[in-house]
């Protein structure tokens, strides 16, 4: 498998936040992590396999990705940050990320 295209749209990010952002709640909570969703245009890219039996199959694929052009972030969660930080910017400019696909079926022809 091989393919280029650009794609744009809103993006969720997770960004994991020193503790110095973490809550001071005496309930058992996980790392400080942000969620910032942020409108992108990309240029996509897709490397991967599909590998296939009679009636099972797997897809696996690597997909780097550049950013183009973003816009200011639309929002931006932290639930378990505590005290006046304040998040000021915000700047990812590529990524990639690993995708596996199961697929099962039959050939109804037969």
């Amino acid at each position: 498998m091989f393919s280029v295209g650009a794609t744009a749209g809103t993006f969720l990010h997770e960004l994991l936040l020193p503790q110095g952002y973490a809550s001071a709640s005496d309930a058992p909570t996980g790392p400080p992590i942000a969620r910032i969703l942020r409108p992108e245009v990309r240029l996509q890219t897709s490397v991967g396999l599909f590998l296939s039996r009679e009636h099972f199959g797997l897809a696996v694929a690597l997909s780097p990705w550049i950013l183009l052009r973003a816009d200011e972030p639309t929002s931006l969660v932290c639930q378990d940050c505590d005290g006046p930080h304040v998040i000021a910017n915000y700047g990812q400019t590529w990524g990639i990320s690993l995708s596996i696909a199961p697929a099962i079926g039959t050939d109804f022809a037969r």
